[in-house]
């Protein structure tokens, strides 16, 4: 920026009175009020003034040519003419006001009340004219406490008994009319506002929809047709239409009446009279003083673009100034920017006609410009100013109303009677920063350079770095004449800021990293220069609140280290004058806070290589245990003892957070019993994992957070406790250790630290034991984690997540059951719902944790053909379940057997390609090879699950005996080899004639193992008795490996092996009638001839067949030629 140097007398005293403002040509008439800059005149004050200029509006005729005479008794105390002639003439003695003055006005006075209309008031009872006079002295005192618009929309409503009125306010700048009860503007020339305004009388329209004025586009929201309306205009001191008034009825109601019209006639006269008192804004003295203050030009613009937004309700604002001499313009907002006055934008053009600009919508005014004016359409209210002796040209512009679309009559009045005070404001600082400062800023920079000196000397002498921090913030509150000065840094352990010098505080200061600006400037390196707090939505009150402060300006600036990271945040509050933090206060903030980044990050270098060496000497004990063979929770044992006996505590425990469950489960924990799990809602252990923060507290019964149902329960008397969370590397909270009862004294901030070093030591046990477990049953451990809270792996019971919603349970042992819908993590919780519907993972126990094992490494060696995967050997598992449900073979079945039933279920197809037997021998593949004389796929799957099952993690067999290990392996490969279709007919056959000899003898084992076998058969291909939509949608899958079968064998040069391998000749509903007639059928009645409460799936079956029968009978009907006419 470029600034005025003036001569050394002329500083002393800056004039002001020759600056005037230029008339408005825009406005076409400026009201008769009586504005603060007047007042500031008559009162003797010398401010930079602007005059309004002369009305240029042709007056309309006089409002009491339309108004009746009246008659009235000149002994009547509350006599309407003198009542009204009191007021005229307190009026006319107003300062300035120049209504006395005006010759047409004495005659309106003398006359008011003798003129006629056609309309005669005469017969009016002095009844009324007291109602009209209380009505008019309630809107008086209403408009006092509420918006002029409404208090006359109450009064008219009230009074006229109406449905709704709208009082549309001029603005005569933008020719429009304004309401502020529905936002919205309508032209001077539009509509029945629009006529109403320049008829300049009352309009009466029973429908208004029928008058001639009326316009669909703007009068249907307010006035849809068919409604009664009345509209008058009101009329101002200076005889100027300055509103209208829209007023409706119901449509069933009465239309307005001539005592209505009385009223109205009654208020245009009222309203006339009092129009001055009416209009008169109050003037915001209390910005324009704190705006008026010796402050340098940086804090001004920092005052200015807070204090005139919020007065205005407006988003943004500045100052422009023209040089004529220099032809330099300027643009003062935040900062100070030279603009090419061509480029201005709307500034420019009211600077440059000396006009009033007042534009609803920034881009359709002809001197837009983007870079100035904004991408954003917008509202815009310039106000012109000039000043003669130093041909100097302003403009004052307020852009973007917020809560309604345009700058009113109004805002423009206030706008002009604020700008001269505004622009004397910005000449005067900017004078008083270029010359009346100069000396105040040379004493800070001296001791600056003195307080330097002083920093440089006190790490020569070796004082502590603390120390010098402290020092080095007191300097920058002496510097910039703050108040009170906090320097935050970061806490990791408790994840929030906490001040490390805070001068006036007694107490640490803490703050979150959510906070708007503290917070914000520590994560984004955000300054803040807040010149108000309390009118920033921003500010977090609770300083104030907590420590009786009244906040109200702040600077919040970040502190770097040499890598340029934020390390900290220096916050000032409250500069001593009152005035915002200037750009020299910031200055001398960054210089020490450079210091202050560099001290703070040698100081965690130092911190980081101390507490390395005291930790490898105090505790090489517990390091040694890390390289013992003892196992992880002997070693967290070892920890937590030893951390017991240093500290000195009665007890010791060690809880490990379960995100599974949301709950602490107790690990470790000596002297008394305690509960499983810990809710995380309540108690010390918990607060201190859900904050990760450390808690000691010596008076736990007086303690909210301390959980008193475990003392009750366990019958101990807790005296002291102390929590550490147990944090992993990477700041994930692991558990909890807890210490109870200082033996000696109480626990002490020392101890906490002190437990702090042990919790490192159990956090890395912790990740050791995560990373064996991960070892051992490698990807599995990590899906357990996201299922399986710590607690339920040892249990029995369906972990929580595991288990089925209850409509889905119900499905577990029904025919219409589609596992695709399962798929994912749905197929495990379908395979831990079967077997403990057997109770088979207590009664054998298997554990939850092995259970997940198994299932995870079964499911990982299955492959992915389109049928034969893990989602049929589910499938195959729930048809198992169902049907010895139904019959109730589960009543007469022995619990190994349901063990062998379920797991030859889940493992009948494991490592199926797709390919079938025939396939494998006649492509000789290495399974054909080896496997040729036996069933090939069927006698690998065999292979493989013995070898899963082999595996310690997937045993879950390890409880049983011998001589059940023998049995159950017996009958899972009786059950798998079964599945072979090679021995399809031989096993149905075989049925058949144990049945042809009388009642199954399930007593007898060969009976038993038969009906197992043959259940085993019905589940494999359980998919032709389920409902027609499920069993169509299983042939589609079952026929595209099929095809990819057939595609194989031709690409290997050989027969294809099955018609319904054909991809070009299958026919789908022939070949599934074959399979149903020849296959399905004949399994499956004799299946039920055994259970005959499995006849239902004989009839499904028989149901589904017809399905086909009938599409293949379409499709014959559809594809078959034409019969030639006869």
């Amino acid at each position: 920026m470029k600034s005025r140097q003036s001569s050394p007398k002329s500083n002393k005293r800056i004039r002001t009175s020759h600056l005037n403002t230029i008339p408005n040509p825009q406005s076409p008439y400026i009201r008769g009020i009586t504005t603060y800059s007047q007042l500031a005149r008559t009162s003797g004050l010398n401010p930079i003034t602007a005059a309004s200029p002369p009305s240029q509006r042709v007056k309309s005729p006089t409002v009491m040519d339309n108004l009746p005479h009246l008659r009235y008794s000149n002994n009547n105390p509350n006599n309407f003419n003198n009542y009204s002639n009191l007021n005229i003439n307190n009026y006319a003695s107003t300062a300035n006001s120049n209504y006395g003055n005006n010759p047409q006005n004495k005659l309106m006075k003398n006359n008011f009340f003798r003129t006629r209309s056609s309309h005669s008031l005469s017969n009016i009872s002095n009844d009324k004219y007291l109602r009209h006079e209380s009505v008019l002295e309630a809107f008086l005192l209403n408009s006092s406490t509420m918006p002029l618009y409404s208090a006359i929309e109450e009064t008219i409503s009230l009074q006229l008994k109406a449905s709704t009125v709208t009082f549309w306010q001029d603005i005569p700048s933008l020719h429009v009319l304004y309401s502020d009860r529905v936002h919205r503007t309508v032209k001077h020339s539009d509509g029945l506002v629009g006529f109403t305004f320049f008829a300049r009388e009352v309009i009466k329209a029973p429908n208004c929809a029928q008058h001639s004025a009326y316009n669909d586009e703007i009068d249907t929201l307010l006035t849809p047709p068919g409604t009664p309306v009345i509209l008058f205009p009101l009329w101002d001191s200076n005889n100027n239409v300055c509103s209208v008034v829209e007023v409706t009825r119901d449509s069933k109601d009465p239309f307005f009446d001539e005592e209505d019209e009385l009223f109205i006639q009654f208020f245009i006269k009222k309203f006339k009279v009092f129009s001055p008192w009416l209009y008169n804004q109050k003037f915001p003295h209390k910005q324009c003083l704190e705006l008026n203050q010796l402050m340098e030009i940086e804090q001004y613009l920092i005052l200015f673009q807070r204090k005139i937004p919020d007065l205005f309700n407006c988003s943004r604002c500045e100052i422009w100034r023209y040089n004529e001499s220099t032809k330099i313009l300027e643009m003062f907002r935040r900062s100070v920017t030279v603009v090419d006055i061509t480029k201005a934008g709307v500034a420019g053009e009211s600077i440059l006609k000396g006009c009033t600009i007042n534009c609803a919508e920034n881009k359709l005014q002809s001197s837009y410009y983007q870079e100035i004016d904004g991408s954003e359409v917008e509202s815009v209210l310039a106000v012109p100013l000039v000043d003669m002796k130093q041909r100097l040209k302003y403009a004052v512009v307020i852009r973007g109303r917020k809560d309604i679309p345009v700058f009113t009559t109004q805002d423009e009045q206030n706008l002009r009677d604020l700008a001269p005070y505004l622009v004397m404001a910005l000449d005067n600082n900017e004078k008083y920063s270029n010359s009346g400062k100069s000396d105040n800023r040379n004493d800070a920079e001296h001791r600056c350079v003195e307080y330097m000196k002083k920093i440089n000397s006190m790490l020569s002498e070796g004082s502590t770095i603390k120390e010098i921090v402290k020092e080095s913030v007191e300097n920058i509150e002496g510097l910039t004449n703050s108040d009170r000065t906090m320097l935050f840094t970061y806490d990791k352990r408790r994840s929030v800021l906490v001040s490390l010098v805070a001068t006036s505080m007694k107490s640490e200061v803490i703050k979150s990293l959510d906070d708007k600006i503290v917070g914000e400037t520590y994560r984004t390196g955000k300054l803040f220069n807040i010149s108000d707090a309390y009118e920033e939505l921003i500010f977090d009150t609770s300083f104030d609140l907590e420590f009786g402060y009244k906040t109200k300006t702040m600077v919040s600036a970040p502190v770097f280290n040499n890598r340029k990271e934020v390390i900290g945040v220096i916050q000032l509050l409250n500069k001593r004058d009152g005035k915002p933090f200037s750009n020299n206060d910031l200055s001398y903030l960054s210089l020490f806070g450079q210091y202050c980044g560099l001290l703070i990050e040698n100081q965690k270098l130092y911190d980081v290589s101390f507490e390395s060496t005291a930790q490898l000497t105090a505790y090489s004990s517990i390091s040694n245990v890390f390289n013992t063979s003892k196992n992880i929770k002997s070693i967290l044992n070892d920890i937590l003892q030893n951390a017991k006996k240093v500290i000195g505590a009665d007890r010791a425990s060690l809880f490990l957070l379960d995100e599974v469950v949301g709950a602490l489960t107790t690990y470790l924990a000596d002297g008394g019993s305690m509960p499983l799990t810990i809710p995380l809602k309540n108690g010390i252990a918990a607060t201190s994992a859900n904050k990760k923060e450390s808690i000691f507290v010596n008076d736990p019964y007086h303690d909210p957070r301390f959980n008193k149902l475990i003392d009750f329960n366990t019958g101990f008397r807790t005296r002291s406790v102390l929590s550490v969370p147990v944090l992993s590397s990477d700041g994930k909270v692991l558990g909890v250790a807890e210490l109870i009862n200082k033996t000696e004294g109480v626990f002490t901030k020392d101890d906490m630290e002190l437990m702090e070093n042990f919790a490192v030591y159990i956090s890395a046990a912790l990740e050791k034991k995560q990373l064996k477990e991960i070892t051992e049953r490698g990807l599995a451990e990590i899906e357990m984690s996201k299922w399986i809270g710590d607690y339920e792996r040892k249990s029995y019971k369906t972990p929580m997540k595991l288990v089925l919603p209850q409509e889905k349970q119900k499905q577990i042992f029904e025919l219409n059951f589609f596992c695709i819908e399962y798929n994912g993590i749905g197929l495990f919780k379908v395979a831990f719902a079967v077997f403990n519907a057997f109770n088979l993972l207590e009664r054998f126990q298997i554990p939850n944790e092995l259970f997940f094992t198994f299932l995870y490494k079964l499911r990982s060696m299955y492959n992915e053909p389109p049928y034969h995967n893990w989602i049929h050997a589910i499938d195959v598992l729930q048809y198992f379940a169902y049907q010895i449900h139904k019959a109730s073979f589960d009543n007469v079945l022995t619990g190994l057997e349901l063990l062998a039933i379920c797991v030859a279920s889940i493992c009948h197809d494991i490592g199926h390609e797709g390919l079938n037997n025939v396939y494998n021998v006649n492509a000789k593949t290495p399974l054909g090879i080896l496997y040729k004389d036996q069933s090939v796929m069927e006698t690998h799957h065999c292979e493989l699950a013995i070898h899963i099952i082999s595996l310690d993690e997937c045993n879950i067999f390890h409880a049983l005996q011998p001589n059940e290990l023998k049995n159950i392996w017996n009958w899972i490969i009786q059950m798998i080899l079964a599945t072979d279709m090679a021995h399809h007919f031989k096993l149905v056959k075989n049925a058949n004639d144990i049945m042809d000899q009388g009642p199954i003898n399930l007593a007898n084992t060969s009976h038993r193992i038969m009906a197992m076998t043959m259940l085993m058969k019905v589940a494999d291909i359980s998919n032709v008795s389920r409902p027609f939509e499920i069993a169509d949608k299983w042939c589609e899958i079952l026929t595209e490996e099929f095809w990819r079968q057939g595609d194989l064998e031709l690409q290997g040069g050989l027969e294809i092996s099955s018609p319904l391998n054909d991809r070009k000749n299958c026919n789908k509903p022939k070949g599934q009638i074959g399979f149903y007639n020849y296959i399905c059928i004949p399994l499956y009645s004799a299946i039920a001839r055994i259970f005959p409460e499995l006849e239902v799936n004989v009839e499904a079956v028989k149901s589904n067949l017809e399905k086909w029968k009938e599409l293949f009978e379409d499709q014959q009907t559809n594809t078959a030629p034409p019969q030639p006419k006869s």
